[in-house]
């Protein structure tokens, strides 16, 4: 917690706001679980999910270990938070993330130039 506030107090929010921000951020830590058992993704590894193979593509920027799933024979690419219908995904800085979240977020971009006329399926729904 005190790397938090640190981190906080480093990038303006001094007193209350730091303290306000760390106590947010500990109770979304306390909400959420990990699973009992779980896969790390990687980069060009293929899932299968029913009939139907996704390819993992890394798109770091929202966060270090964003990943987009693409069915290349259905054209179409669930991409979580990594492009949103009507706003920009939040891309933030935290203490322990790589340098540079907003070139990392444009990069990931980049990514997707041969999947353009690919149907969309974002994270938060159509609104």
């Amino acid at each position: 917690m005190s790397d938090w506030i640190a981190y906080t107090r480093e990038h303006g929010a001094g007193g209350e706001i730091a303290k306000g921000i760390v106590i947010a951020v500990n109770s979304i830590r306390r909400a959420v679980s990990l699973p009992d058992r779980f896969e790390h993704l990687r980069d060009g590894d293929v899932v299968e999910a029913g009939k139907r193979r996704l390819r993992v593509v890394w798109t770091p920027g929202h966060s270090d270990y964003h990943y987009v799933l693409v069915d290349d024979d259905a054209r179409v690419i669930f991409c979580g938070d990594q492009l949103l219908p009507a706003i920009t995904p939040n891309i933030g800085l935290y203490p322990e993330c790589r340098p540079n979240p907003l070139e990392d977020f444009l990069w990931s971009l980049g990514r997707f130039e041969r999947e353009a006329a690919y149907t969309v399926l974002p994270g938060h729904g159509a609104n």
